[in-house]
């Protein structure tokens, strides 16, 4: 993965997928193609601002969860809370899979939401309970 920050807003997948997006049309259409894709092993995408700040949500399940990191990279880091899953929530990112706390999982489309905030705005969405 590139270093973070930059002069443009990057989403981040996988081991090595990566994309520069400017507009919100060009991040659903990735996100959607690799929701389709991880149906069979969910992922987590991550929007990486140029000022370094993150948020991540998984693809490729029903439900989500979404994690955000400020552009220190240093806490308070930020996850979603929703309603406490029936299911184990697992979602492979940056070569493992990793388990989220069943009391983390939000609808898809809140996810989805809040990653439209942030490539507009830059900022921690508000859209979202942390």
């Amino acid at each position: 993965m590139a270093e973070r920050g930059g002069t443009t807003n990057r989403l981040e997948w996988g081991e090595n997928g990566e994309a520069e997006v400017t507009t919100v049309a060009e991040m659903d259409a990735v996100v959607d193609r690799l929701a389709a894709e991880s149906a069979e092993r969910p992922i987590v995408v991550e929007l990486v601002s140029p000022t370094g700040a993150t948020i991540s949500m998984g693809v490729g399940r029903p439900v989500t969860v979404v994690n955000y990191v400020g552009p220190s990279l240093d806490p308070p880091y930020f996850q979603s809370v929703g309603d406490v899953s029936d299911e184990e929530v697992v979602f492979f990112y940056r070569g493992q899979w990793s388990e989220y706390p069943p009391e983390s999982v939000v609808p898809v489309e809140v996810g989805r939401q809040a990653l439209r905030e942030f490539l507009t705005t830059g900022e921690r969405p508000s859209g979202v309970q942390w």
